[in-house]
């Protein structure tokens, strides 16, 4: 994925062509942004769901309703994970990228998703088709921004990682919405969501950048925070 100019080799270049110092987080303070930032964007989204879920479902029906709701992680993912990302230009960088990885992620969950109930019974399915498509549309997604970052040999802890938190958020948010039925318990749900998956975004993103990290740091070219 050269195409993004987010290897080590890149980013070093371009932080010594500006002569800046970028700013460099640690595990913690990325995961923890990654959290709070995609929380709310999580938050944002499920407000789609919350109050014009019925209209849109009428009008586009329900691939076009969970096409809406992706649209709206997206327009504002970068504004939430883009500061994850080490160097200029970053954010532009970043957002072509997630916006390529979200959609890629979207269409295999909702494949798996739509399919795999029909084939189980009841409930059950349901929760298959739920885990089997994250776990797919993760992997995905999760190797994608690794190779971004030339970074693919760290795809099995970054996915385990990755679906183990998403999976967290999701789960302990969904009560919320038969506790507080209603535009409350769906908007908590999505915090959740967008909590347990942001802070999976910014683990990987970390690992990602590990090499990146270390070219700076020889050079003394970061500011660690």
């Amino acid at each position: 994925m050269s195409i993004f100019k987010l290897d080590p080799d890149s980013v070093s270049q371009r932080v010594t062509a500006r002569g800046e110092s970028p700013r460099i987080r640690s595990l913690w303070a990325t995961v923890l942004q990654g959290a709070l930032g995609f929380g709310l964007v999580g938050l944002l989204a499920f407000a789609v769901w919350a109050w014009g879920g019925r209209w849109l479902m009428s009008y586009v029906g329900k691939y076009g309703f969970y096409g809406e709701v992706a649209v709206a992680f997206i327009g504002l993912a970068g504004l939430a994970l883009g500061r994850l990302v080490i160097g200029p230009g970053a954010l532009a960088r970043f957002y072509g990228l997630f916006t390529l990885g979200f959609v890629l992620y979207s269409i295999v969950w909702c494949a798996i998703y739509f399919t795999l109930p029909g084939q189980l019974p009841g409930r059950l399915g349901g929760k298959l088709g739920e885990i089997f498509g994250s776990a797919a549309g993760l992997a995905v997604l999760c190797l994608l921004l690794l190779g971004a970052f030339d970074a693919r040999q760290f795809f099995l802890p970054c996915w385990g990682v990755f679906f183990l938190l998403a999976t967290l958020g999701y789960y302990v948010g969904e009560p919320f919405r038969t506790w507080y039925p209603g535009a409350p318990g769906i908007l908590v749900w999505g915090f959740c969501y967008g909590a347990g998956f942001g802070a999976g975004v910014g683990y990987v993103l970390y690992e990602a950048q590990s090499r990146t990290r270390e070219l700076l740091s020889a050079g003394r070219d970061a500011t660690i925070a």
